[in-house]
């Protein structure tokens, strides 16, 4: 669950959603939407499109999340994932993600169409590339096997000169597209709103609770609903357990001018560390974006994450000049396809999408396709393959394992760490550090008047110590991916209460 950010970046400050109410009060529909990121809104409109009374409830606003924070290719082209899906399950599942991610472009392209959406909707090609020989024959393959599950795909050895170096090989996927992700989700809302949907935004979900109907409980009223669809980015419920599924990882992007040429294509690295380019013009002016430097979330340098962007934005393109820089933050499922279906079992008609690894745009489209029919008790043909359920210990067992064990290395091993009180004096504006005194720890940040705030490291999930990010000026947790600002406001979920203000002890 996403609720806001330090920082927002390029896609935020070049487009402006209409606002929407607040909840007050109690209400009804079919189905309640929890999220107006990309998943929410194309599930709702979906929804709504066929008649059903449909409700998005938004804590913050329309695509203030991760969807206002991606890269915003809109492709099936994933990297060198379609070998990974086959490896670790089988080509007949490969395909379908496929056929999934695929038709969640055209998804896009339809809605575009359909609602004459002014976002920046472009149909480019998109290239895994590599520039490490060894990376050739799995580019190779990864272009073999795309053609086999029916993907626009070919083996080439350059890109036209689009780039100002040379590639080894890549993977080349015709008629994608990039868009401007806040400005669709704007687009997405107002055709909601047109089909007679209903969307609340600077509400919080705290619950749901109940049978037929299930209740959904808000700081600022309930609703009852048939149905329910968690599109958070990770479930805020724990019952599913989805905290200990996936892995959250952080990823850094700048939009820079400069003075060489911009890509026309769109194009991402298939070795680490991970490069994602494309460009995107404004106002008459041509961006350079960059997206790349992922790591887990709560550890590490940010800000040395983004210099390294920087650094080589700057050695490829003459004369750039930082316009924007942002984190965005995503969660890798452990067997590599996400996890959308039911939140349990037994948890009746409640839904869940996460796990999209980076791929958002399309993963996200391709949930509300699916949801869309679960959430009013259809069946779907790509069910079995995203179900949130499902048990894959093969190909998921090593990824859970080293997840879990280091979520808990952090749980237990961050809890005797922390400054000492006699250094707070020491803090720089803008930043921030963990500070123990006794048995407790504080979390310390200094804001750019000198004011300190002071509190409780303990994230408000399930208790891990949380650390100072200097590029976000937020306090992120590492065990499983809850982000908080530096006056404890939750931001990233799955926690749902704020880091409690503190008083430091005295001398």
């Amino acid at each position: 669950m996403v609720t806001g950010a330090a920082t927002h970046g390029i896609w935020h400050a070049t487009a402006h959603p209409r606002s929407h109410p607040a909840l007050h009060g109690d209400h009804r529909a079919d189905v309640v939407v929890v999220g107006a990121g990309i998943t929410g809104l194309t599930t709702a409109l979906l929804l709504a499109r066929t008649g059903v009374d449909v409700v998005v409830v938004e804590a913050l606003r329309v695509a203030s999340g991760v969807t206002g924070r991606t890269t915003a290719k809109v492709t099936s082209q994933h990297t060198l994932l379609y070998s990974q899906i086959a490896s670790k399950h089988s080509e007949d599942t490969a395909r379908v993600y496929a056929e999934a991610n695929q038709a969640a472009v055209e998804q896009v392209a339809e809605l575009v169409d359909a609602g004459d959406i002014d976002c920046a909707f472009e149909r480019r090609p998109a290239y895994t590339y590599t520039r490490d020989a060894s990376y050739l024959s799995k580019v190779n393959n990864e272009a073999e096997l795309c053609r086999r599950l029916g993907l626009p795909a070919s083996f080439t050895t350059d890109t036209d000169g689009d780039l100002p170096f040379d590639v080894v090989a890549a993977v080349r996927f015709d008629n994608q597209a990039q868009l401007q992700p806040v400005a669709y989700c704007d687009g997405l809302a107002r055709m909601l709103v047109a089909a007679d949907g209903r969307i609340f935004e600077q509400t919080r979900v705290t619950g749901v609770t109940g049978g037929a109907p299930l209740k959904v409980t808000t700081e600022r009223g309930s609703i009852a609903a048939d149905a329910v669809v968690l599109a958070t980015h990770i479930p805020f419920l724990d019952r599913g357990m989805f905290f200990a599924k996936v892995e959250p990882s952080a990823s850094h992007g700048i939009a820079v001018e400069t003075d060489g040429r911009v890509p026309h294509g769109m194009y991402i690295t298939a070795e680490s560390p991970s490069r994602s380019v494309r460009s995107f013009r404004h106002d008459g002016r041509s961006y350079l974006i960059v997206v790349g430097e992922s790591h887990r979330t709560g550890e590490g340098n940010a800000a040395e994450h983004e210099r390294a962007l920087i650094d080589w934005a700057s050695r490829h393109w003459r004369g750039t000049r930082i316009a924007h820089t942002w984190m965005a933050q995503d969660y890798t499922p452990q067997d590599s396809v996400p996890y959308i279906g039911r939140l349990t079992r037994r948890s009746g008609p409640i839904y869940v999408a996460t796990g999209f690894q980076k791929w958002g745009l399309s993963n996200g489209t391709a949930a509300a396709l699916l949801l869309s029919d679960l959430a009013v008790g259809q069946d779907h043909p790509w069910a079995s393959v995203f179900d949130a359920n499902r048990l894959t210990p093969a190909a998921s067992t090593k990824a859970f394992v080293e997840h879990n064990v280091t979520a808990a290395a952090h749980l237990v091993g961050d809890s005797f760490q922390g400054t000492p009180l006699s250094e707070i004096d020491a803090l720089q504006p803008g930043d921030g550090t963990v500070v123990r005194v006794g048995a407790k720890q504080y979390a310390v940040s200094k804001g750019d008047d000198g004011r300190i705030t002071v509190l409780s490291a303990t994230c408000t999930h399930l208790g891990c110590v949380v650390s100072f990010n200097t590029a976000e000026r937020s306090w992120d947790c590492p065990c499983h991916g809850s982000r908080f600002a530096a006056d404890g406001t939750v931001l990233h979920g799955p926690a749902v209460n704020p880091l409690e203000r503190q008083s430091l002890p005295g001398p």
